[in-house]
């Protein structure tokens, strides 16, 4: 008899890393119209740290007010689709898929359920399942912020804040296929690595004050949220943007107050909310350059399920280059 049960990891309530737990939980059923994935590999982002934390204090209203209203968290995955319900038509099982869940999370896990829309696509065959359950969080949100939401154009300077983690590793590659002068703001011990992926200049953000810079650039993509609007101001153009995917009071007011609106901007966008068809259609334009291999996945850690504290501690540190994943396998 087929097992019912799977390993996943719980939220047990809001707090430090402690408060993740592996614990058994019912094994997933497709729907007529889902997937049911054996789950290889999660992402482990900033993100999933925010929601274990309850932060912004705000986003509890809509995930829970005093523990996640979905207890598994993690959003991206990559496995094998291990059955599908009788209305799928473009997966069959044993097909390598990767994906997002967005606002579904439970990727923390042996086993998950996806829509067939849903954010998801067969896997390139040399991808790993390491690169496949991180694709969307860094290459995804990093081609939304870009493309999408700065909208740049061909021969534009950009400066990238946070270059070596997940969502900077991946846009300094988005960008230099654009065509776009990346200046890289990391620590020095990162900088061979920004170099490597085509970084135009490097900032050791350690050594020397990027804000007081002599150059101008169109758009300052903040990757962690560790600057301002008002700090870079000074070192945008008259049209410049600051773009940051971390959403805090001080860049709310920004974006009320202190945008121009015929002058430099404050934008935040919360890329998991853009609609599903949009978020697909940029994963599959993004799998198109990795074939191509215009991009390629940076890995830092893989841990075990049962070590998912310790991922978690590790993404708190700030001290990640590239990608972490939480490997089912392990």
């Amino acid at each position: 008899m087929m097992n019912a049960t799977m390993q996943a990891v719980r939220v047990t309530e809001y707090g430090g890393p402690e408060v993740l737990k592996v614990e058994t939980f019912q094994k997933p059923a497709p729907k007529p119209n889902e997937i049911l994935i054996r789950n290889h590999a999660a992402a482990v982002t900033a993100a999933d740290t925010f929601l274990r934390m309850g932060t912004p204090r705000l986003g509890r209203l809509f995930l829970g007010l005093r523990r996640p209203k979905n207890p598994i968290p993690g959003t991206g995955f990559a496995g094998v689709v291990e059955a599908v319900g009788a209305e799928v038509t473009d997966y069959m099982p044993g097909d390598r898929v990767c994906g997002e869940s967005l606002f579904g999370f439970s990727t923390y896990a042996e086993y998950l359920v996806v829509e067939e829309d849903a954010v998801i696509t067969h896997m390139p065959e040399l991808m790993s399942y390491d690169e496949g359950a991180v694709f969307c969080d860094g290459a995804v949100t990093s081609w939304n912020f870009i493309r999408e939401v700065a909208n740049m154009k061909s021969g534009q300077r950009l400066m990238i804040i946070g270059a070596s983690g997940a969502l900077g590793t991946a846009a300094i590659q988005i960008a230099k296929e654009m065509d776009l002068h990346v200046t890289a703001v990391c620590s020095g011990a990162n900088a061979e690595l920004v170099t490597s992926l085509g970084a135009d200049a490097v900032v050791d953000y350690k050594t020397t004050d990027y804000t007081k810079l002599n150059e101008r650039f169109d758009v300052i993509y903040d990757t962690v949220g560790k600057s301002s609007f008002r700090a870079c101001k000074a070192i945008l153009k008259e049209q410049g943007q600051y773009v940051c995917p971390v959403l805090k009071g001080e860049l709310f007011i920004d974006m009320l107050f202190r945008s121009k609106k015929h002058g430099k901007k404050a934008k935040f966008a919360a890329t998991g909310t853009r609609k599903v068809v949009e978020l697909r259609a940029m994963l599959l334009q993004l799998m198109e350059m990795y074939r191509n291999r215009e991009i390629r996945m940076v890995m830092d850690r893989t841990y075990a399920m049962d070590e998912v504290v310790q991922a978690h501690q590790y993404v708190d540190s700030g001290r990640k280059r590239g990608n972490i994943v939480l490997s089912m396998e392990l």
